[in-house]
C-alpha cells in the first residue's frame, strides 16, 4: 500500500514555503505521492449543503485561499524528483476540456510521468453559478469531460461530437509522458461515483471512508468493474483520511488517531480492507509546523 501526503494549497497558511516544505518532507520521508486540492471561487455565501458535514465539516474561512493546484504541482514538481503529483480532487467541468487536457499533458511531461489527476462531479452549487456552468448537468459534463481529454490525450488528430462538448479536427501536443495517459481517479463515493469509477475510471477515491465501509464497498466496486468488462485488478483503491498522533483536540470519524501502534493498526487496516494507496491529512491542520511534527513521527514507522 502506498502512502500520499496532502500538502495544504488550501489553507489560510498556506503559501509557497509551506507547500514546498510539506512536499520536500513527504519526499525526504520516503513516501510516495503529494495532493492538493480544487476551487476556483469560493462564494461570499452559500446554502449548497456539503456532503460529508457530519463526518468531516467544510470551513468556508478555512477554504478561501485556494493556490490553482495544477501550478501548485508544476512548482513541486520543480524541486521534486520522485514523489507523484495528484490532485484530490480538481473539478475539471468548471475548465474547458482542452485546456484541462493541454494542463496536465504539460505537467506529466515536465514531471517525468508522476501526475495523477483525481477528479470529482463537485457539489457547490453557487461555484458553478458564479462560473457559467450547469450545476444539474455536472455528472454528464464530468462523462465527456473526460473523454474529451482523454481523446486529446491519444489521437494525433482528435475530434468530438457529444452533448456538451464538441471539437473539429484539432491537434494537441505534448502529449503525455505515458503513452496511456495520467491515470485518472474519480472521487466520490455514491452510487454514481461507484458507477463511474467501474465505467472510464483508472481508481476511486473517496473521503472518510474507514476501512469497515471499505470493505463492503471494494467488492460492489470490483462487481461492478466486472460487469463493464473490466479487470478489478487495474483499478486503484486510494481512501482519504486524517492522522494524527496522541490525543486531538478534534477527532474526525474514520481518521487515523492515537499512540504509534494504534495508527501503524490503522493502517493496516486500510491495507486489508482493499487500499492500494492512502492519502493522509496531517492534523493539527491549523499550522504548518504542526502537519509537519505529525509527518516527522509518521516517517519512522512507514519505512
Amino acid at each position: 500500500m502506498r502512502l500520499g501526503i496532502v500538502i495544504a494549497n488550501q489553507m489560510a497558511w498556506a503559501g509557497p514555503d509551506a507547500i514546498l516544505r510539506l512536499a520536500l518532507a513527504t519526499e525526504d520521508a520516503g513516501l510516495d505521492s503529494v495532493w492538493v486540492a480544487d476551487h476556483i471561487v469560493m462564494p461570499a455565501s452559500f446554502e449548497s449543503p456539503y456532503p460529508m458535514q457530519e463526518l468531516q465539516p467544510f470551513s468556508p474561512a478555512e477554504n478561501e485561499t485556494f493556490f490553482e493546484p495544477l501550478l501548485t504541482l508544476a512548482f513541486v514538481a520543480s524541486r521534486t524528483s520522485r514523489v507523484r503529483l495528484g490532485t484530490s480532487i480538481v473539478l475539471p467541468t468548471l475548465r474547458h476540456p482542452a485546456y484541462t487536457a493541454k494542463l496536465v499533458a504539460t505537467l506529466d511531461n515536465l514531471s517525468r510521468g508522476r501526475v495523477v489527476l483525481g477528479v470529482g462531479a463537485g457539489w457547490l452549487r453557487e461555484e458553478f453559478d458564479a462560473l457559467g456552468v450547469p450545476f444539474e448537468q455536472r455528472g454528464p459534463l464530468l462523462d465527456e469531460h473526460i473523454a474529451v481529454v482523454r481523446e486529446l490525450w491519444s489521437a494525433e488528430v482528435a475530434t468530438f461530437d457529444g452533448a456538451h462538448y464538441r471539437l473539429p479536427p484539432v491537434r494537441s501536443a505534448p502529449k503525455p509522458a505515458r503513452a496511456s495517459g495520467p491515470p485518472i481517479w474519480i472521487g466520490g463515493a455514491s452510487p454514481a461515483a461507484l458507477r463511474r469509477v467501474a465505467a472510464i475510471g483508472d481508481g476511486w477515491q473517496p473521503m472518510a471512508v474507514g476501512p469497515p465501509e471499505l470493505a463492503v464497498l471494494v467488492p460492489r466496486l470490483h462487481g461492478l468493474v466486472r460487469d463493464a468488462g473490466r479487470d478489478p485488478a487495474a483499478i486503484d483503491i486510494c481512501p482519504r483520511c486524517d492522522v494524527a498522533f496522541g490525543s486531538p483536540d478534534v477527532r474526525k470519524p474514520n481518521g487515523l488517531y492515537g499512540e504509534p501502534e494504534k495508527v501503524v493498526a490503522g493502517l493496516a487496516a486500510y491495507r486489508e480492507a482493499g487500499c492500494t494507496e492512502l492519502i493522509l491529512d496531517l492534523q493539527p491542520d491549523d499550522s504548518l509546523d504542526g502537519r509537519l511534527a505529525t509527518l516527522e513521527q509518521l516517517a519512522p514507522l512507514v519505512r
